[in-house]
């Protein structure tokens, strides 16, 4: 699920980032990933229900539609539905460090690779992706550790059908099986202490610029 926040977000945060030139559309688009913050995820997640339910507005329109015949039940209580939960909420913590780390690149390293002969692959390659990466392991570290712990979407979403580390830690606990629940928190600890080593290895100053391309290459 982290891959794909962050293959929806990059683009996206680079286009914010690089290619949006309205001032006033940014402040908009920054203004609404903001939102979620604000609201609790349980709230967020339980209207998705009575959207993509079984009498949901979705299934009805698609009835309506002459698309299908009968409501499509994978849409709610299915590993596409708690994935779908997910997208939305952690969209924001994975753009957020992305759009700021491509907001710092400078337009003349990108102008000098186009005067070298790069295509506009060869510069998002070459330069621009690994000038973005230390927002993308920060975005990695943000988005995939509370998602490893999240058990609310899993509930709510996927009915008590789909598990994931979080929803174990809290069965564990709830029926007091301390030892396996002390195993999964230690198991979700260890991941983010290896994503946070490696945001250190690629945003330790060598040298600005060269110093980054340099620890790239460790």
């Amino acid at each position: 699920m982290t891959v794909i926040e962050l293959v929806l977000a990059f683009p996206f945060a680079l286009w914010l980032a690089k290619g949006c030139r309205s001032q006033g559309l940014k402040a908009i688009l920054l203004t609404l990933l903001t939102i979620p913050f604000f609201l609790d995820l349980s709230s967020r997640t339980i209207i998705w229900r009575a959207l993509l339910g079984s009498n949901g507005v979705v299934n009805t329109v698609l009835m309506e539609l002459g698309i299908t015949s009968e409501p499509v039940e994978w849409l709610i209580f299915t590993e596409f539905s708690v994935f779908f939960g997910l997208a939305a909420p952690y969209f924001a913590t994975m753009v957020f460090p992305i759009f700021l780390v491509a907001t710092l690149i400078d337009d003349e390293y990108l102008d000098a690779s186009r005067d070298l002969g790069a295509n506009p692959l060869q510069t998002l390659f070459l330069v621009t992706i690994p000038l973005c990466l230390p927002g993308v392991i920060a975005g990695v570290v943000f988005t995939m550790v509370p998602m490893m712990g999240e058990w609310v979407v899993p509930q709510l979403m996927g009915g008590g059908k789909v598990n994931m580390i979080g929803r174990s830690t809290e069965d564990a606990l709830s029926t007091l099986n301390y030892p396996t629940a002390a195993s999964l928190s230690a198991f979700v600890l260890a991941v983010l202490v290896l994503l946070l080593a490696a945001l250190t290895l690629l945003t330790r100053r060598r040298g600005g610029i060269a110093g980054l391309f340099e620890a790239l290459k460790l």
